[in-house]
């Protein structure tokens, strides 16, 4: 069951990930994590304050199908942990295991605004769900990072609060 719950868990986390580009409120509290220009590991830390109230709601049904509530916080906890260290540029292409597990690479792409990365690669530690759903896109440009439109800061209020969910 531990190996179902880690799989099932990822695969949530995908559709929340997703959802949080294409729901208007979601990405209100996701684009904060997209707004830096940088990509490197302090980006994996540009979350909105309030995002984490999001999640909850997200990975309850496991727990109302069975799950530990323990199993779900922990594999979800262990995403968000191997996620950290996507956030890198340093880190090439991984051959075999690009578009099956999520890579640095894979997340370049993610966080790249080019048309081509738009809503690409919400996958956390397996990229299966994206190939799947047909989301997975290979790096095949050099991303450009942040957000679209010209909205840029560092000022961390500025970044929380510059606009306002509707």
């Amino acid at each position: 069951t531990t190996v179902f719950a880690v799989v099932i868990t990822d695969l949530v986390y995908y559709w929340e990930h997703r959802l949080s580009h294409t729901t208007k409120v979601l990405w209100f509290f996701h684009e904060v994590h997209h707004s830096s220009k940088l990509f490197n590991l302090t980006t994996s830390f540009r979350l909105h304050w309030l995002g984490r109230f999001t999640s909850p709601v997200m990975f309850a049904p496991l727990i109302l199908l069975g799950f530990k509530s323990e199993q779900v916080v922990i594999f979800f906890m262990t995403n968000l942990i191997y996620q950290f260290f996507l956030h890198t540029e340093i880190i090439g292409k991984l051959g075999a295991v690009e578009g099956w597990i999520n890579t640095p690479s894979a997340h370049r792409v993610h966080h790249g605004r080019n048309e081509l990365y738009l809503d690409k690669n919400f996958g956390g530690i397996l990229m299966i769900w994206d190939r799947l759903f047909g989301t997975y896109q290979a790096e095949t440009e050099v991303p450009e990072y942040g957000i679209l439109g010209k909205f840029e800061s560092n000022n961390p209020f500025t970044v929380q609060l510059h606009k306002v969910p509707g």
